[in-house]
């Protein structure tokens, strides 16, 4: 697993796209296919080299979700306080409008719209 904070999943991606390219160059697989036939030549590999590729490839998908993991956790990181000001806001308005006597229906749609501003002001930050 590459450990470096620097490397981002898209970064990891084109390596991957890199790799399978020179793998296509050389062995004349088309795209469509070149995944599948590099999984199959990893495997051929593999057994000449006594490895355990169901196991490897397990240790590849765990490192897959720590690093898709850790990469939305930074992202949403960016955004927590923004988050965290506007729910309280959200809050705020909710505790004055009933204070207020307001409409209770009226007062949901109001929380939900501010809801929904801070969720996509929120999801346009984390991409």
């Amino acid at each position: 697993m590459t450990t470096n904070t620097d490397v981002t999943n898209a970064k990891r991606a084109a390596w991957a796209e890199a790799a399978l390219y020179l793998f296509c160059q050389l062995t004349g697989s088309d795209h469509e296919d070149a995944l599948a036939d590099l999984l199959c030549d990893l495997m051929h590999w593999a057994r000449q080299e006594r490895a355990d590729f169901d196991l490897e490839l397990s240790r590849a998908k765990g490192h897959f979700e720590e690093e898709s993991d850790e990469e939305e956790m930074l992202a949403l990181s960016f955004c927590t306080s923004d988050l965290a000001d506007a729910l309280l806001d959200i809050k705020l308005l909710a505790r004055k409008r009933h204070d207020g006597g307001h409409d209770p229906r009226a007062l949901l749609e109001e929380i939900e719209q501010e809801a929904v501003a801070v969720l996509a002001k929120t999801k346009g930050g984390v991409q």
